[in-house]
């Protein structure tokens, strides 16, 4: 059973959580990640990846959603702690990861490419994140497109809303870069 945490009460968290588990330990990283303590959750998350590594000898007996997972929550630690170097190899393994499985053109992809972005933006790498973004909000087009438009109007705000996080990024990145107010 996977929890997802989304109130500031750890401790009740905490007990539901089965720490011997891959998914318990993975929780616990969460937790440490929501808390701001972004070094523990980094030595959480490299020993889970280690762990799930070792024991993962074939493609058959890997489960994507998982090391996808791992390298990008690992690859988002090392982001907010301005690691840039080290997060760009392991969002792109897990950006790749998902196109191999979905295609290139899923809206799994989204927020993948939008890690991606931000990594080339802190880098100052302008050309890269726009791709990136460029990318993620056509795939985030086509899913309005193709989703939206069936929900009754009571949900399509929410709908609208979990796209939303790119949107920031791009008018972001518009400002930082002489071409980015063609995006």
């Amino acid at each position: 059973v996977s929890i997802h945490i989304y109130s500031k009460d750890f401790k009740k968290a905490r007990k539901l959580i089965n720490n011997r588990t891959l998914e318990g330990q993975s929780s616990l990283a969460e937790i440490e990640l929501l808390k701001g303590n972004l070094k523990k959750a980094e030595r959480i998350l490299k020993r889970l990846y280690k762990k799930f590594e070792a024991h993962t000898s074939t493609q058959e007996n890997d489960p994507y959603s998982l090391r996808t997972s791992l390298l990008s929550s690992l690859g988002l630690v090392y982001w907010w702690q301005g690691e840039n170097n080290k997060a760009e190899p392991l969002l792109q393994e897990a950006l790749n990861i998902n196109e191999s499985i979905y295609g290139k053109n899923h809206p799994n992809l989204i927020y993948p490419l939008i890690n991606l972005a931000m990594v080339h933006k802190n880098k100052k790498e302008y050309i890269k994140a726009e791709k990136y973004l460029r990318r993620s909000l056509k795939l985030q087009f086509i899913k309005i497109q193709k989703e939206a438009i069936f929900l009754p109007n009571s949900k399509r705000n929410s709908f609208l809303n979990t796209l939303g996080v790119s949107y920031d990024a791009i008018f972001t990145a518009s400002n930082l870069h002489p071409r980015g107010s063609d995006l």
